[in-house]
């Protein structure tokens, strides 16, 4: 298994720049590794979902070249989840699965911002010049990240993106639960 160690204070302060960059770069690597990768596997679950939903004779088909393709992409598989919870009854899943506020909507646009935020780490890049190298301190990653046309570097905690991976595993969980409960046909008694 692999794991990501984060260098302490004290490791930290005996760094070379170059070694900070390093540490930096490993650590912006792992944590936009983890989260795109639970992301994709959210889209999966997504995808098994509307599967299940629409239940074609020929499913592997239908996800080859329907789900997997550019005609239906995270946005509109989310567009799609939306009209099923809604025309078919399933409002107290995303009541019980709303973070901010108990509306059918809020679960629907955690996940569009989550598609949003695949996409800017999936183009955001690493600040490794000499001036952020100098002040990581072994919690905090910097980077490049575009917006409405403007580019900035931004700081984040460890901390953070270890809250934003649990977030996202989270939701998988959860339409993962709401999959089995509603599509599985070895359901529990």
């Amino acid at each position: 298994m692999i794991t990501h160690s984060i260098p302490t204070k004290e490791e930290v302060s005996k760094m070379t720049t170059k070694e900070k960059l390093g540490h930096m770069t490993m650590d912006f690597m792992w944590y936009r590794g983890m989260i795109i990768q639970h992301l994709i596997d959210l889209e999966m679950t997504l995808d098994m979902i509307l599967t299940a939903y629409f239940n074609p004779e020929m499913p592997n088909d239908f996800n080859t070249f329907l789900l997997n393709t550019g005609f239906v992409d995270f946005g509109r598989k989310v567009n799609i989840l939306s009209y099923i919870l809604d025309k078919n009854g399933y409002p107290d899943f995303l009541k019980e699965n709303s973070k901010k506020e108990l509306t059918n909507n809020s679960f629907i646009n955690e996940l569009r911002e989550w598609n949003s935020k695949r996409n800017d780490l999936a183009h955001c890049k690493l600040a490794g010049h000499d001036e952020v190298a100098r002040e990581y301190d072994g919690d905090r990653i910097s980077f490049w990240s575009s917006k409405n046309g403007t580019t900035e570097i931004k700081a984040k905690k460890m901390s953070e993106f270890n809250l934003e991976l649990k977030e996202v595993i989270d939701i998988n969980n959860r339409l993962i639960i709401f999959l089995n409960t509603n599509f599985s046909t070895a359901k529990e008694s």
